[in-house]
């Protein structure tokens, strides 16, 4: 067996590009590996519709506050039009330890719910990430 060198990666990955290019790669894969803030999902939220994102930004996980902000100055000021997506947590996620912090949510983002669905606290847009089972939530700052 052969010892793996540089050349055979560069090949792989020259091979996986071609391959998604003629085939065609899935859109939550691909997003599934990047990070959003909040204004990046929002300004073209077709795109990322339906699929698993992770969005990272400031937090509010209180009571009828439950939402990710690009930053702190947004939420606390909660200023019409600023960025920020309405989240569905996990019913076993510990909220208050996520509270006010920046932290990275990963969940499958609907770029508009419905008007028969209630969002509390809702963002000036009617977005929301739904965390599911394999969700996760982490703290960065």
């Amino acid at each position: 067996m052969k010892p793996i060198n540089s050349s055979m990666v560069s090949r792989a990955s020259g091979i996986l590009v071609v391959t998604c290019a003629l085939l065609g790669c899935s859109k939550e894969h691909l997003s599934n590996e990047r990070v959003f803030a909040p204004k990046e999902i929002l300004e073209s939220p077709a795109l990322l519709d339906g699929k698993v994102v992770t969005v990272s930004g400031y937090v509010e996980s209180a009571f009828e506050r439950y939402r990710i902000w690009d930053t702190k100055q947004n939420a606390v000021s909660e200023m019409p039009g600023a960025d920020c997506i309405n989240v569905s947590f996990r019913g076993d996620l510990d909220l208050l330890a996520i509270n006010e912090r920046y932290a990275e949510i990963s969940g499958r983002f609907v770029a508009e719910v419905s008007d028969d669905i209630v969002v509390s606290s809702p963002c000036s847009n009617r977005s929301l990430l739904i965390m599911g089972p394999d969700s996760t939530a982490r703290l960065v700052k």
